[in-house]
């Protein structure tokens, strides 16, 4: 009988522990709760990516220890002083419930695109042909060189250093052949009312295709700026 009665009681005593425990639980947010407000946040500002990039958001996860009221209002989301739109940061969560409170969170975002890289190594000063070049999918988030996702940009292009297989091109890597040498004579193109004028001229700078440099009217020994736009042609403004 008295084996009976202390089954009983210890019975009794395990579910009163259980529903304290659940009620305690219900009493705080629930850390999943929490982090998929800011992986969602985060998620939007990823966008500014585009709808070609891949985008992967974990959430580190929160403490334990970590109790905050149950929000009595939906969780919103918000951007942190640190906030970025790549690589590591963090979100700011907060309920604007009964009890309001506020936590920032530890979240990382890859952003996966398509990038221009090495085939095989290349040396220094070789110009990039397109058998020199691979697409590959690449985490761009640490890419603060910069970075091509159009192999056209870059054939053609001088190398500065030697690049091994697999190298993500970024601008750094790059430099544009000179198109026209300081002290040559060019061609200057100058368009008046939809006319075209063709001079003589000299550069009085070196570049390459794109760049804007300084020549000297042959005929007339004025000075004026203009874009290179071939070998040896110069494109100015009336």
């Amino acid at each position: 009988m008295f084996t009976r009665y202390l089954y009983l009681m210890t019975l009794a005593a395990g579910l009163m522990f259980n529903q304290l425990a659940q009620a305690q639980t219900e009493q705080y947010e629930k850390h999943a709760n929490i982090a998929l407000a800011a992986q969602e946040f985060a998620r939007e500002l990823a966008s500014v990516h585009g709808q070609e990039a891949k985008i992967s958001i974990k959430v580190d996860p929160l403490d334990k220890r970590l109790t905050l009221s149950k929000c009595t209002a939906p969780l919103s989301a918000f951007e942190s002083p640190n906030s970025k739109n790549s690589g590591r940061t963090t979100v700011g969560v907060r309920c604007d419930g009964d009890k309001n409170w506020k936590l920032y969170v530890p979240v990382t975002i890859e952003v996966i695109r398509n990038v221009v890289t090495i085939r095989q190594g290349v040396t220094r000063r070789a110009a990039l042909k397109e058998s020199d070049l691979v697409m590959q999918e690449k985490d761009i988030s640490g890419m603060h060189n910069g970075y091509y996702t159009d192999s056209k940009a870059v054939i053609g292009k001088l190398v500065k250093t030697s690049l091994k297989s697999g190298t993500v091109i970024s601008p750094r890597n790059l430099k544009t052949p000179l198109a026209i040498k300081k002290g040559t004579t060019v061609t200057i193109i100058a368009e008046l009312s939809g006319i075209k004028i063709r001079m003589k001229g000299k550069a009085l700078k070196s570049g390459g295709i794109g760049d804007w440099i300084a020549v000297e009217n042959s005929s007339s020994s004025r000075k004026i700026e203009g874009k290179i736009l071939d070998d040896g042609i110069v494109g100015v403004m009336l």
